[in-house]
């Protein structure tokens, strides 16, 4: 995914485009990935790395992976989503989706998946929920 200064960002905000972008950050023990633009074919490797990185780090006990500002999803995305939510139950790490875009929601509903992910409508209520989770996803 290519980064704010590498592309012209003034320009892409302009243009009404929406780079793909990737970036995490860190609430507590939680491992926040922000995902924005297309998960795709030509993203969904990228973003499943950045979530196995996350899980890899020993600070972070909870995922939670935003996909407010996803634009597209195809079929690979969903992949990565479903690769992302079975390592993290293989460690026991609670994996959650914050805040997905209508082009998310829609796939997850099509597919049949929408039941197969723990789902917030916001990042302060997965926080939440995820603080008092003992248990899988």
């Amino acid at each position: 995914m290519r980064s704010r200064d590498r592309l012209g960002w003034s320009t892409v905000d302009a243009l009404g485009l929406v780079p793909n972008e990737i970036w995490t950050v860190r609430a507590g023990s939680a491992a926040i990935l922000v995902v924005r633009g297309e998960l795709d074919a030509a993203s969904a490797d990228e973003t499943l790395g950045e979530v196995m990185r996350a899980m890899g780090e020993t600070s972070h006990q909870r995922i939670l992976i935003d996909l407010a500002d996803v634009t597209f999803m195809d079929a690979a995305g969903l992949g990565a989503l479903i690769r992302a939510r079975t390592i993290a139950n293989v460690l026991r790490i609670p994996l959650a989706i914050v805040a997905p875009s209508e082009a998310v929601r829609r796939l997850l509903r099509l597919s049949e998946t929408d039941g197969h992910f723990r789902t917030h409508d916001c990042l302060d209520e997965a926080l939440d929920d995820l603080s008092e989770v003992h248990g899988l996803c």
